[in-house]
């Protein structure tokens, strides 16, 4: 089940200092799935990936975003996977390409 194909299907997105971080922590603690975070990466990183605002990690692909939110496959309970970085309202662009990329059967 590990190698399942999975990307958020909530981006929580809006202007930094905007209120994210409660909005998110409070969705987190009640059920939705956030992204793992792997070594080195800042702890933060759980909450807000980084990917579609960071050039190192957009250029890594479709596969490093989907990893970070393998584990949601994990328990068959939950629904909604969420990436909450902020600034990623600022990258529609990328956030497009990304999800065109997807198997229409995991979005």
């Amino acid at each position: 089940k590990q190698d399942k194909f999975i990307l958020p299907n909530v981006l929580l997105i809006g202007a930094q200092k905007a209120g994210t971080t409660s909005i998110a922590n409070w969705l987190f603690n009640n059920g939705m799935c956030g992204a793992k975070v792997f070594g080195g990466e800042p702890e933060f990183y759980n909450k807000e990936v980084h990917f579609f605002d960071n050039p190192d990690r957009y250029r890594q692909g479709i596969d490093f975003y989907a990893k970070r939110f393998r584990h949601c496959t994990d328990d068959d309970d939950v629904q909604f996977v969420m990436d909450a970085t902020p600034n990623s309202l600022t990258f529609p662009k990328h956030a497009y390409e990304i999800y065109s990329q997807a198997p229409s059967e995991y979005l």
